[in-house]
């Protein structure tokens, strides 16, 4: 967090002119299981990884047919900068098509 308020990730976001989305506050209710296993231990802040539709600019996030999210090279090189151990991430080329490349 900053201090600002605002998640880093947020204001990374914003200094590399990401486009294409917008980030929301949101409330997230641990389960039981994680109340049994952490107990009140400060939990981290979520955001709400809003997408827009339309637009001038080609976006740096998107949903392709599948309903996979896509992310621009811009938006990936500020994702790694934070935690993604729990993620999947394959490279689009991998999927062996373009069509997934909205604008580009």
């Amino acid at each position: 967090m900053s201090r600002s308020g605002k998640p880093l990730v947020a204001i990374l976001a914003m200094r590399a002119e990401l486009a294409g989305f917008h980030l929301d506050a949101t409330r997230v209710r641990p389960s039981e299981e994680y109340l049994a296993a952490r107990g009140d231990a400060p939990r981290p802040e979520y955001r709400w990884l809003r997408l827009k539709t339309g637009g001038a600019a080609a976006p740096d996030a998107w949903l392709d047919d599948q309903h996979r999210l896509c992310v621009s090279d811009r938006m990936m090189a500020v994702l790694r900068d934070h935690r993604l151990d729990r993620c999947e991430i394959e490279p689009l080329s991998d999927w062996g098509t373009s069509d997934s490349l909205p604008g580009r």
